[in-house]
């Protein structure tokens, strides 16, 4: 049955590029919300020039499975987009399509 009162968190396989080799998929979770949260996420982040992880931060709520060898936490995030910097982007369009969709061409 749909509710309209969404579940707090939903996981999204997210294809995290290596240098050189595959992408690897991890079960991220993110955090639920709104529009208008988002938007002020957005507004936020950028007014206060966040780096990437922090920002990621505001909606990755963890990530699980056997294709990542560190638990979930600010610092291994961090390390996560330093070390591969192209992640960012793969996670945070991951958390926008599954939450907004994408748009189809005619």
């Amino acid at each position: 049955m749909f509710t309209i009162d969404p579940n707090p968190t939903f996981t999204v396989v997210v294809m995290l590029p290596v240098p050189g080799a595959a992408p690897v998929p991890v079960r991220f979770r993110f955090r639920h919300m709104d529009g208008e949260a988002y938007l002020a996420m957005l507004a936020e982040s950028a007014e206060k020039k966040e780096a990437s992880a922090p920002f990621l931060a505001r909606f990755v709520d963890g990530w699980e499975g056997e294709n990542i060898n560190a638990p979930y936490s600010l610092e291994a995030l961090t390390k996560l987009v330093k070390n591969y910097p192209k992640a960012s982007k793969a996670i945070f369009s991951a958390f926008e399509a599954e939450l907004f969709g994408t748009l189809e061409k005619n």
